[in-house]
Order: C-alpha cells, then structure tokens, then sequence
C-alpha cells in the first residue's frame, strides 16, 4: 500500500500479556490499526483476539488467511479467506 497506493502504513503485530496475538497489523500515520491479519494452516474459527479486535474496531479490516479453506465466509466481524486467493489478489 505504500509503494502502489502512496498509503503510509507501518506494520506491526499484537502480543498479549496472556499470549493471544495478532500476526499482522497495519498501522496508519497516527498508529491506529487498519488492517489486522491473523494467519492459520487449517483452522478456520477465528482467533479470540482477532474477533475482540474487529469488535473494538469495526472501522478496521480484520481477516483469517487460512491456508486449508476451499471458501471464504465471515464470523464475527473477521472474514476468514483462503489465504492463496487472498494473496493472489493483492495488488502489485
């Protein structure tokens, strides 16, 4: 998003004091979460803290990039997306 979009994003992840954590978030200008990605080989309930996230902050994109789901659904608030198409579709 910085180099295609002129987005000024840095990334970050999220790691509780409990051990719950986020893989990747994108933070804007201000350090507010935009995009909060978790990634997963099979498991396609969303993670408690991903879904407290997308609660908290419905404003932000929160996705599970799952490498084993033949389709892509929402729970929740976080959309769970087989994580080869989503990848796929990101723009260069």
């Amino acid at each position: 998003m910085n180099d295609s979009q002129g987005t000024s994003l840095e990334l970050h992840y999220i790691r509780t004091t409990d051990g719950h954590e986020i893989d990747f978030v994108l933070a804007d200008e201000t350090g507010r979460g935009t995009h909060f990605n978790e990634a997963k080989v099979g498991d396609t309930q969303p993670a408690h803290l991903l879904r407290k996230t997308a609660a908290q902050q419905p404003q932000a994109s929160a996705i599970q990039l799952v490498r084993r789901t033949p389709h892509a659904f929402d729970v929740a608030g976080v959309g769970v997306r087989p994580a080869a198409q989503w990848l796929s579709d990101l723009e260069a």
